[in-house]
């Protein structure tokens, strides 16, 4: 491998012997060849660690970290930060795979507009639970090559509501800026991307974005209901949302229709946390959910941007409507049906929440 390769991929690995050899072979069989593959292995119990080794001894554009304690993926994609050695670095899963042309397509971009970040779309796959293809969907956005503070800003709640902002693995970063800043993952449970790509992403002035959907998100939780409960779901979402706020606020550029746009992905949140709030593992009585929507009613960010929330989804704006105008009972029922539906109708309901 050479010392300076342009592209280095950090990979951390736990538990994943399944599916991680498409993931490595999907960087490794890449058209464009000058790459760095770090494997960071957190403490796995499987095989994950074997197959590490096992492609460290065939290629030597691999190297492999070996963890001593196990600390999330956090802190495994930042032990693999302290072992770059490429221009642009991406945070890939090991349980998800690239097309085979991404690193070239963004290689020839990079040439020709040079950039803080480039930005691809991704599809997203659904596995039944025999392993096979239940259906897929491809989420992009417009080429362009934005080259000032300003066109960069512009784009960034388009990017959020296509799902394409929060993301760490659907963008290469260059890696001189990401080690001048010291930039690094915090550890807090699902948001760790979204915190990231705002602190990166806040003074940056150029920005590619490719209208490909090259990196392959595989969704395998099997039809079960939620995989892992996560108690603090919305308070963790409620907190994407105030960064978000806040960072259109520092540039400036937080009107009504900013308020707006965030207001209806908080009510998308709500929504979720109502269905949430069903489940048995939440401990939630019915008096502890009409409870929990009062509580929501009196906090800064829902008095600062639910009230500006639209949508010309009949859906939605019903759903936002009876958020703006408190109808608890409603809301109750409708957090129960959703629950109902997603617990016995899984792929009907991830059918619906994509087409929402």
């Amino acid at each position: 491998m050479r010392s300076n390769p342009y592209f280095t991929v950090v990979m951390p690995v736990y538990n994943v012997e399944k599916h991680m050899e498409s993931a490595i072979l999907s960087v490794l069989n890449q058209s464009f060849k000058d790459i760095q593959l770090i494997l960071v292995n957190d403490c796995s119990t499987d095989n994950s660690g074997n197959i590490c080794d096992k492609y460290k001894n065939i290629d030597d554009r691999v190297e492999v970290i070996h963890k001593e304690k196990n600390e999330g993926l956090s802190e495994a994609r930042n032990t693999g930060i302290e072992r770059i050695k490429g221009q642009y670095v991406l945070f890939m899963d090991s349980d998800d795979y690239i097309d085979l042309d991404l690193f070239q397509k963004v290689y020839d971009e990079l040439i020709i507009n040079p950039a803080k970040v480039v930005l691809w779309g991704l599809t997203e796959e659904y596995y039944k639970k025999d392993g096979s293809l239940d259906y897929k969907k491809e989420i992009t956005y417009k080429k362009i090559s934005a080259t000032t503070k300003d066109e960069v800003r512009k784009c960034i709640l388009d990017l959020e509501e296509k799902t394409l902002y929060g993301y760490a693995w659907n963008k290469c970063y260059e890696v001189e800026y990401l080690m001048k800043h010291e930039f690094k993952y915090e550890t807090i449970t699902m948001i760790e991307d979204i915190v990231f790509n705002i602190n990166f992403f806040q003074n940056i002035n150029s920005l590619v974005i490719l209208d490909t959907p090259s990196y392959h998100y595989c969704n395998r939780n099997n039809g079960s209901l939620t995989g892992k409960f996560l108690k603090d779901y919305f308070p963790l979402h409620k907190k994407r949302i105030e960064l978000l706020l806040n960072q259109q606020k520092e540039w400036g550029i937080c009107n009504e229709e900013v308020k707006g746009r965030l207001g209806r992905r908080y009510c998308r949140y709500f929504l979720s946390a109502l269905q949430r709030n069903c489940d048995k593992r939440a401990n939630f009585t019915h008096k502890d959910r009409k409870r929990w929507i009062k509580e929501q009613y009196n906090t800064e960010i829902f008095q600062a941007i639910v009230p500006y929330a639209k949508s010309d989804n009949i859906i939605l704006k019903a759903i936002i409507s009876s958020i703006q105008r408190k109808k608890i009972n409603r809301l109750l029922v409708l957090g129960r049906l959703i629950y109902f539906i997603k617990d016995n109708y899984h792929y009907i309901f991830i059918r619906l929440k994509q087409n929402r």
